[in-house]
């Protein structure tokens, strides 16, 4: 044997500790995969949110806008009553 051979025993721990690499870099592959789509549903979370929060203020100015107008009617009907001879108004 020369110096330049390798034994069985270092060509398997050689590929003990090739094996071992691929693993750890599953590991980290998959652990980063987990990490992304927990950021990923965190974002679809926070857009739910924002669109939730979105259609309620677009339902509030929306009920705001409606009621304005109701109470524009309101005081231009008071207006015109205001402005009649009470004599002309008929039941």
């Amino acid at each position: 044997m020369t110096a330049g051979d390798t034994t069985e025993e270092e060509t398997e721990e050689a590929r003990d500790e090739a094996e071992q690499s691929i693993q750890a870099a599953r590991d980290t592959i998959e652990d980063a995969m987990e990490e992304m789509e927990q950021s990923i549903q965190a974002a679809r979370d926070t857009i739910e949110d924002a669109m939730e929060e979105m259609e309620q203020s677009m339902q509030a100015a929306q009920d705001t806008t409606e009621d304005s107008r109701e109470e524009t009617v309101e005081s231009e009907e008071m207006e015109d009553v205001e402005g009649m001879d009470p004599k002309s108004i008929t039941r």
